[in-house]
């Protein structure tokens, strides 16, 4: 019996709705004070709203509700919990949203093709050590995503983790492959890219990151037992002068767009005047 208290407490973490504050948590928290000794307190809390559904409350005589059963033989497993990850954080009511959930599948589906592609046209990508702008901005975006992604983890804000480890994440790779523009992506860094946010992902929709892990990056045991994945420290500076530099370009852009549409507009004006002249 000693081995099993020894075992079980003290608890890491306690997670229930926001309307049990004021009484189970509290009492939870008045009881192991009196009393167990200091050393077995709880280590903590985490209280969290509601879950609402397509922004309604559930309920069952307005048939907008559903189980949990429900909802993986509809959406299946991974697509539940990347909705439910992506529903909200925090002590406001969750939004379990459907069209997030078939947006989910056709994300992870579509992400899936995409490195079926990539590796199939491996001997295509730029080998050697990365050395170039863009590969120095990528890879401190993906150093950026793994720390980021952890501490959202630990704080339980899964809509956080999932922004950082997965959207954020893909945005990078699509300016990374816009800016390599012919000269190829890197090799390494593509690679690198595939195991890292396979395991940022794992916690939240494993199914997925354990066939990516075991089918398309021909990786041995789990992907559940791989580990987090190590990044030096974010360089903070290069971040800013890549968001300068983006955002210089798109400000060019802008007018010399204006330019090329008034110009454009001007020469369908002429050639209506012509015509009906």
């Amino acid at each position: 019996m000693k081995q099993e208290f020894e075992y079980w407490y003290p608890f890491d973490l306690r997670v229930s709705g926001k309307d049990l504050i004021q009484n189970h948590l509290t009492f939870c928290i008045y009881n192991h004070t009196a009393i167990m000794s200091k050393h077995h307190w709880p280590r903590g809390f985490r209280c969290n709203g509601h879950i609402l559904l397509n922004s309604e409350k559930m309920s069952k005589s307005t048939g907008n509700f559903r189980t949990l059963r429900q909802a993986i033989q509809e959406f299946s497993a991974d697509a539940t919990r990347f909705s439910l990850a992506d529903a909200g954080d925090g002590v406001d009511d969750a939004n379990f949203v459907f069209e997030t959930a078939n947006a989910a599948i056709l994300r992870l589906t579509k992400e899936i093709s995409w490195m079926e592609e990539v590796l199939a046209a491996e001997s295509s990508l730029r080998r050697g050590p990365p050395s170039t702008y863009a590969d120095r901005v990528f890879a401190n975006e993906i150093n950026i995503a793994v720390k980021m992604t952890e501490q959202h983890y630990r704080d339980c804000m899964f809509r956080e983790a999932l922004k950082t480890g997965f959207y954020d994440l893909q945005a990078a790779r699509d300016e990374y492959r816009f800016l390599c523009g012919a000269g190829g992506m890197n090799l390494d860094l593509v690679w690198r890219f595939m195991d890292v946010q396979t395991r940022l992902i794992t916690p939240i929709c494993p199914h997925y990151a354990e066939y990516v892990w075991r089918k398309l990056l021909k990786k041995d045991g789990f992907a559940v037992r791989a580990g987090w994945p190590m990044a030096d420290l974010p360089d903070l500076i290069l971040k800013s002068s890549n968001k300068y530099l983006q955002d210089l370009i798109v400000s060019m852009r802008k007018p010399l767009q204006e330019k090329i549409l008034g110009s454009n507009n001007a020469n369908k004006k002429g050639s209506s005047s012509y015509t009906t002249d």
